[in-house]
């Protein structure tokens, strides 16, 4: 969006201790841009704590919304250079090392995500082909999060069909 970087500045000079300022986005499916949709509305909603200052350096809130997936879009995200917490993206994995390190940064003490619930980018969705090797990457991640029984049970569908 045009007024991305001024509206993310505008909002760091209100929040000069944040250490990633996010911002709420659409989706673009074969060149129509869809503002509202059931899947946005609940990744909305995980992150909706985030906008008030008093839950942006809680981690409950910044795990809350990434434990079911990413609820944000990792294209509108703008870090604080001077206040980033450096190398917490993972570099063993393949196709979900921005959720990881999301993840990882939220579990850091200090840490503020700040939510602009402005939809300032568009992210382009794109018919891919699901393969093995990230269904075993997104499985590992989450159980971190879920109990290892619960996830085998979810993902056993995949494993037969190795």
């Amino acid at each position: 969006h045009r007024n991305y970087a001024k509206e993310v500045i505008k909002c760091y000079e209100k929040n000069k201790d944040a250490n990633i300022i996010f911002t709420d986005y659409y989706e673009i499916h074969k060149d129509v841009k869809v503002k509202h949709s059931l899947t946005l509305l609940k990744k909305k909603f995980k992150i909706l704590p985030l906008k008030h200052r008093i839950f942006q350096n809680k981690k409950y809130f910044k795990i809350r919304s990434l434990k079911y997936g990413q609820a944000f879009c990792t294209s509108s995200v703008t870090f604080v250079r001077n206040k980033s917490i450096k190398n917490f993206f993972p570099t063993n994995l393949t196709y979900y090392n921005d959720w990881q390190g999301f993840i990882n940064f939220a579990n850091k003490k200090n840490t503020r995500m700040v939510y602009l619930n402005k939809k300032l980018v568009g992210y382009r969705i794109y018919d891919k082909e699901i393969n093995m090797d990230m269904i075993i990457e997104k499985e590992n991640s989450v159980k971190e999060f879920w109990n290892h029984k619960i996830i085998d049970f979810l993902y056993r569908k995949y494993h037969k069909n190795k």
